[in-house]
């Protein structure tokens, strides 16, 4: 891939708050559709050290989920790409389509945990904040 551009325009991401109730995280690719035909929660959400867990099922799938927030200073966007091309060498286009503030993070295969993906980079950006102030 030779570029890729990304266009945040806020007055967009404003419209859309509104009507998006939940953010979800599922690590898979290519699936486009009403999430609520594949997503069931059938337990109660749990309070697990400060965290809040979700526990659901996708296609009968279990998945374990924490509800994670974006850190103070930060906006989470959603990005939708434009033009989605088979060539992996031509440029892509990428555009906020809405902001947010928490979102739920599903694993397949394991309970949330301080070593996932997602609270390793929230734990950076605290972490890159100190150093930068420091400077």
């Amino acid at each position: 891939m030779d570029k890729l551009n990304t266009y945040i325009a806020h007055h967009n991401l404003r419209e859309h708050r509104s009507r998006i109730k939940q953010i979800h995280y599922i690590p898979c690719r290519g699936i486009e559709c009403k999430w609520d035909k594949f997503y069931q929660t059938p337990y109660q959400p749990s309070v697990v050290a400060s965290t809040l867990r979700r526990k659901g099922t996708l296609r009968g799938y279990p998945l374990d989920g924490a509800v994670m927030s974006v850190p103070e200073g930060y906006t989470g966007v959603v990005l939708k790409e434009t033009r989605p091309s088979i060539n992996e060498d031509d440029d892509r286009t990428l555009r906020g389509i809405c902001q947010f503030k928490e979102f739920t993070y599903w694993n397949l295969d394991r309970e949330p945990g301080q070593g996932d993906k997602f609270n390793q980079a929230m734990n950076w950006m605290e972490i890159a904040g100190a150093i930068h102030d420091r400077c």
